[in-house]
């Protein structure tokens, strides 16, 4: 494969993935939800987490399924 082509194929497949998503907005209840919860272990994932369960998303796309291990469901 040629060079420029391998450096357009994540481009291609950005623009596949792009319209079938929807991107969750952090409100303060997920924000406060996060918080305090003692199995949550980096902040950020809680915040994600949180958000994607009061957006009513199905899944998250995450490079790791272990930041997600407080999860109560199954995405």
């Amino acid at each position: 494969m040629k060079k420029r082509a391998r450096r357009l194929l994540p481009k291609r497949k950005i623009e596949i993935l792009v319209p079938n998503l929807n991107i969750s907005r952090n409100s303060t209840e997920s924000i406060n939800l996060a918080s305090p919860n003692s199995y949550v272990q980096n902040f950020e994932d809680g915040q994600e987490y949180y958000a994607a369960i009061e957006n009513g998303c199905t899944c998250i796309i995450t490079k790791n399924l272990n930041d997600f291990n407080f999860s109560e469901r199954k995405f």
